[in-house]
């Protein structure tokens, strides 16, 4: 009787975490999609100097309250003597009035350079005072001699995440509680239909898409509806979840068994989340890389950083009960642990390889992450503590992105 009444108790606390974690997604979708509205990024194509002269470099709307830049770039990458004679202005159109204005002497000691193209930071602001277009400006005497030369500007415009992390906060803080109920609670298998379990595994496939949908979305719009896909997903997969709570033909959420690896799990949970992240940030500064991630790219902003942030939070269950329950779990039986580790390894690095093309140490630090769980798939036969450790990791490595944005 104990029993039965421990159990409803501990799933009715589930659904309860479940609830919270979901209204945190729904939240941040939507601060994620105002955000996107809200970001401007406005790139001229390139033109010869000469051309330029008599017109805006590039100019765009800013609204007021975002932070913005301006940024020249120049295929010479500002090596002519004539730069050093130039001047750049930003401009608030309307008033034709000059909002900042720089010899560009002064900036070309801080010269950024690319694949033979340098560009400038001419200026930044922490706060438009006023909607309108602004656009930049180049003079200069000698300028029009500069033959051949292409020059082009860029304005980028943001609002600054303030209140807006609260969400991934409730979020994150549903979705922990979840697992360690998941991770911690005294389970009773049961069997369940194929259909139940069919859903299950649509829903975290869904998941998984929707994930690399969100690190590869081009614009708020996709990013929108990537985050969409994601939130319906993860509500049909935790419902799913909490109403069977165990699914015995692949034990997809397997909570951990007998008091002393419940202990151990307590006691090694976090420091074993943080040695993952440790691990990454080395190969990521052992390994080079050949270019700037998809990912590394998105998260630049405040909606990416947003965006990512809720993926960190929401992922780790749906793709644990995928990869290290569904997978692991069906593969082991027929094959071995060895095989199963292996493929789930490869699936689960393949997933995560188009969002950290390019960037190797990154990748690397993800299918370590990938191998880690695997591991202690295996020494805990617990995906639900797998999922655990998980959320904890990506816990670590998001906060400080959202702080810094």
């Amino acid at each position: 009787m104990n029993n039965v009444r421990s159990q409803k108790a501990t799933t009715a606390l589930a659904i309860g975490a479940f609830i919270v974690g979901c209204v945190g997604l729904v939240l941040g979708a939507g601060e994620v999609t105002r955000l996107g509205r809200l970001e401007t990024e406005r790139w001229s194509n390139g033109a010869e100097v000469s051309q330029v002269l008599r017109a805006p470099l590039v100019a765009a709307e800013l609204v007021e309250g975002q932070s913005a830049l301006f940024e020249i770039c120049a295929d010479d990458a500002f090596e002519s003597t004539m730069w050093r004679e130039a001047r750049v202005a930003v401009v608030a159109v309307r008033y034709e009035e000059e909002a900042a204005a720089f010899a560009l002497e002064e900036l070309l000691p801080r010269v950024r350079i690319q694949d033979g193209v340098g560009c400038l930071l001419v200026a930044q602001s922490d706060g438009i005072r006023e909607t309108g277009e602004y656009a930049i400006r180049l003079s200069g005497a000698r300028l029009s001699e500069l033959r051949g030369v292409r020059v082009s500007g860029h304005i980028g415009g943001w609002m600054p995440l303030q209140l807006e992390g609260r969400s991934v906060a409730l979020a994150f803080l549903g979705f922990l509680f979840l697992t360690v109920l998941l991770a911690f609670r005294n389970a009773t298998f049961r069997e369940h239909s194929g259909r139940s379990l069919a859903w299950v595994l649509v829903a975290t496939a869904i998941v998984i898409g929707a994930v690399m949908g969100v690190g590869s979305a081009a614009n708020s719009a996709g990013l929108a509806g990537s985050l969409g896909v994601l939130v319906g997903a993860c509500m049909l997969v935790l419902l799913q979840l909490a109403a069977s709570f165990a699914l015995k033909p692949a034990e997809l959420l397997r909570p951990l068994e007998g008091w002393k690896r419940k202990l151990a799990g307590a006691l090694f949970a976090l420091p074993l989340a943080f040695l993952f992240v440790l691990a990454g940030r080395l190969m990521s500064q052992l390994v080079p890389s050949t270019g700037i991630a998809p990912i590394e790219s998105f998260v630049e902003r405040p909606s990416g950083a947003l965006a990512m942030g809720i993926v960190a939070v929401a992922a780790p269950v749906a793709e644990e009960a995928f990869f290290r329950g569904a997978l692991f779990g069906a593969l082991k039986e027929r094959y071995g642990n060895l095989l199963a580790g292996l493929v789930c390894i490869c699936l689960f690095a393949a997933v995560h390889l188009p969002q950290q093309w390019g960037a190797w140490g990154a990748f690397l630090s993800v299918t370590t992450l990938g191998v880690g769980m695997v591991i202690l798939r295996v020494l805990t036969k617990s995906t639900a503590y797998c999922a655990l450790v998980h959320l904890l990791h990506n816990a670590l490595l998001s906060l400080p992105v959202l702080l810094a944005s």
